[in-house]
């Protein structure tokens, strides 16, 4: 075991970002970590917390000075502007949070390696100093900037944002909230002191909510069992985020190991178990010397790209961002493994079809959510010990209704269910992922000419058809019920545009902007009646 030390430290955002533009810190994700997930409600979420002085939780940082992992991504602000770096700095836990803080003041954009993180605007309504998405109101970044004297407009915003003063107060809260942070050392930097830092990433998740035990046991494995493993991975992982940019580490692992290699999912399920199972496969060779490792991957994986191309070919390009589980991708790339398959164009015209059903079923109704190993493994089992002539679709449903009654079918009382589900928020993805699978269907465009179905996720806003603030006008939010709030980001009223446009319209009425700046072909393309006196 190697000796761990910690040093407990209080860093203002402003000395934090200060620190990252000089370079005096180097912050990096090591390679077990995740990829960034948070979405705009998650920031604006952790902008009110730090706002109001709420804790927002602790930050462990592994101080490094050789290079104990070859595979860390260097996070980099818009905002750096270079010097020597004196301290290297791996993110062990609050990566979303750190990266969000950096968001917030780069502009909403920067790179992690290679990646390009883009996300906002987020702007503040100083009349309601409420925070909104889009660029309608006193911005943010820009504001940060000029009163760390990264700029000079700061008398321009002065003057274009009334009252200035909440906007400044705004900002000075953000930037005078203490981060507590604690700076971690290890005896020695090799992959003993990685494999550590994995573990206690892990321990240190294990209770958060978006992070499963089967994520935080795959990171450890992907960044420490094996370089020659976590090459790969990396390689892959890289590979295939750029054709679905939300895509986690758990559908890799789940598919490389347990349809690539064979292993159960179950034994994907433990970490001492997963690892004597690595250790053991290691060691092995085919017939021609190789890694059966190695080669098993890079065999299986590209079915897994295969079959994230064909569901973006059959619904639209951002489709596997919208999915809510991920994990259905895998049985997917399973079959298509069996047929040699690699091209949509392979597939007959009712296999598309049934793959399409499928994967609606199983998102909608979230199948893979509970007993998830037990019943991949049963999906697996059955797609790839048998020759199928076509996707095993009536099969697969026969699972579906031995372990998850009446979720073979979407029935109006589920949509119905929809209209009082908060669909922007993370337990209505299965609804808006059926919304963008709709508008695609539909040839909906984004109201300024481009199709829905051919723009990345990022260029497209959740529009509020009417908006909140014209539901619920100043001073009335608090006394709405949960219920109420919730209708008005329900599934009757939510739509999927272009972000500029979105951020223009604003809190317009509906009868003042639809038909104006909405060709009238498109309502029946969004699901909106063309009958304007049901805008009003």
């Amino acid at each position: 075991m190697v000796g761990i030390s910690y040093q407990p430290e209080l860093v203002t955002v402003e000395r934090l970002l200060e620190r990252v533009r000089s370079c005096e810190w180097a912050l990096e994700l090591p390679s077990f970590q995740r990829t960034y997930v948070w979405d705009n409600e998650d920031i604006i979420e952790l902008i009110e917390s730090v706002v109001r002085g709420l804790p927002i939780g602790i930050f462990m940082l592994w101080e490094v000075k050789d290079n104990p992992d070859p595979f860390a991504l260097r996070i980099l602000p818009s905002f750096m502007i270079g010097g020597q770096t004196n301290r290297r700095l791996l993110i062990v836990d609050g990566q979303q949070r750190l990266v969000s803080l950096l968001l917030l003041a780069s502009d909403w954009i920067l790179k992690i390696g290679p990646y390009e993180i883009r996300r906002g605007p987020i702007s503040l309504n100083t009349q309601k100093l409420t925070l909104e998405l889009g660029s309608k109101g006193a911005p943010l970044s820009r504001a940060i900037a000029a009163k760390l004297g990264w700029t000079d407009e700061l008398e321009r915003l002065k003057h274009e944002y009334k009252p200035f003063e909440r906007l400044i107060d705004v900002v000075e809260k953000l930037l005078k909230y203490e981060l507590s942070l604690f700076i971690l050392r290890t005896e020695e930097e090799g992959p003993d002191a990685l494999e550590e830092m994995a573990e206690l990433f892990i321990r240190a998740n294990r209770a958060g909510q978006r992070i499963s035990n089967v994520e935080l046991m795959l990171s450890y494995a992907a960044g420490v069992l094996d370089p020659e493993l976590s090459k790969i991975m990396r390689e892959w992982y890289d590979k295939l985020q750029k054709i679905c940019p939300s895509l986690e580490i758990q559908p890799i692992i789940r598919y490389g190991f347990g349809v690539g290699l064979g292993l159960k999912q179950r034994e994907i399920d433990q970490v001492e178990r997963f690892k004597a199972a690595v250790d053991k496969l290691k060691g092995q060779k085919n017939i021609f010397g190789k890694s059966i490792i190695t080669s098993s991957l890079q065999e299986s994986l590209p079915y897994l790209e295969s079959a994230i191309k064909i569901i973006n070919e059959i619904i639209g390009c951002s489709a596997t961002d919208f999915i809510p589980s991920q994990l259905s991708l895998v049985p997917i790339a399973a079959f298509l493994r069996t047929k040699a398959i690699r091209s949509s164009s392979e597939l007959k015209k009712n296999e598309k079809e049934e793959i399409l059903c499928w994967l609606i079923l199983t998102n909608f109704h979230g199948y893979y959510s509970t007993s998830t190993s037990t019943k991949l493994q049963e999906d697996i089992e059955l797609i790839s010990e048998t020759t199928w002539d076509s996707f095993p679709f009536n099969e697969l449903l026969r699972n579906i209704e031995q372990k998850k009654k009446g979720a073979t079918k979407i029935e109006r009382r589920d949509l119905e269910k929809g209209i009082e589900e908060d669909i922007t928020k993370r337990p209505g993805r299965p609804y808006m992922f059926l919304l963008y699978t709709l508008l695609c269907l539909n040839d909906a465009t984004d109201w300024v000419g481009a199709r829905i179905s051919v723009l990345p996720s990022n260029r497209l806003h959740k529009h509020h058809i009417f908006p909140r603030e014209y539901l619920f006008p100043k001073g009335h939010s608090s006394k709405l019920n949960e219920d109420a709030i919730k209708i008005a980001s329900g599934l009757g009223n939510i739509t999927l545009i272009n972000p500029e446009l979105d951020s223009e319209i604003g809190s317009t009425k509906p009868i003042d902007y639809l038909g104006r700046k909405v060709p009238i072909d498109e309502l029946k393309r969004h699901f909106i009646p063309e009958d304007a006196e049901l805008w009003n």
